[in-house]
């Protein structure tokens, strides 16, 4: 590629490809996944993405980018494999540089989950004006996008669900934000009442450093036998 844009902070990898698409003149996204991994036929996960190998090489020779930074800063990859042990964390990094992301959600526990995923990219409408403001353009934060946290952790106010799907549409497709897929009135905490919204982003507060440090700090990962005594005591 002769450009790539630069990422933003906390920028889902997809956010930025979808920059790419934008800017690169692409009239189909199967023409942007040539340019970007050298694979017509990838799938763009969202949130634990492949072929990130394939598209450092691919990156421009003057960029410092590398697959460490991307899959670290640029992914949910820290956060769902922090509890993992070793080798299985180990693995779905691997198969994230590969081109051949089969079985990562099912390695990471993201399949198996309690907790229910989020049907939609998510957005705060404050980050949206801000990042208008700083940077002349709307993109989709990382932060937004975790399974079970309804409020944007900076800003500490509801979030709001995209017209664009995670799962379930187009698999290979690039969308950005814009003022059309992120019109919608209504909260993810609407119908909830008003003090139960106020303690939950009081919750929010609480544990937003803790899941920001899932998000950006590498884990130190346990075998499972450790979780069971830790637990124990």
């Amino acid at each position: 590629m002769l450009f790539f844009p630069p990422p933003y902070p906390d920028e889902l990898l997809f956010s930025i490809c979808s920059r790419y698409f934008i800017r690169s003149g692409n009239i189909s996204y199967k023409s942007a996944l040539d340019d970007l991994f050298s694979n017509r036929s990838l799938t763009t996960s969202i949130i634990l993405p492949s072929g990130i190998g394939s598209l450092v090489k691919n990156l421009p020779p003057y960029s410092n980018i590398d697959e460490r930074q991307l899959i670290y800063r640029h992914t949910l990859y820290l956060f769902y494999s922090a509890f993992l042990p070793p080798d299985r964390a180990k693995d779905i990094y691997e198969a994230m540089c590969s081109s051949d992301g089969k079985g990562i959600h099912g390695k990471s526990g993201v399949l198996a989950s309690a907790v229910p995923q989020n049907k939609y990219l998510r957005f705060c409408r404050d980050c949206m004006n801000e990042d208008k403001k700083k940077y002349g353009e709307y993109y989709w934060h990382r932060s937004h996008q975790l399974s079970g946290i309804q409020c944007c952790l900076t800003h500490y106010k509801p979030l709001f669900d995209s017209s664009i799907k995670v799962i379930g549409s187009n698999k290979h497709r690039f969308q950005i934000p814009t003022l059309d897929n992120c019109s919608t009135n209504k909260s993810v905490l609407d119908g909830v009442s008003k003090k139960a919204q106020k303690d939950y982003i009081d919750f929010c507060r609480k544990i937003a450093g803790n899941l920001y440090q899932l998000m950006d700090q590498p884990f130190k990962h346990r075998k499972i036998e450790e979780f069971h005594e830790i637990y124990r005591s």
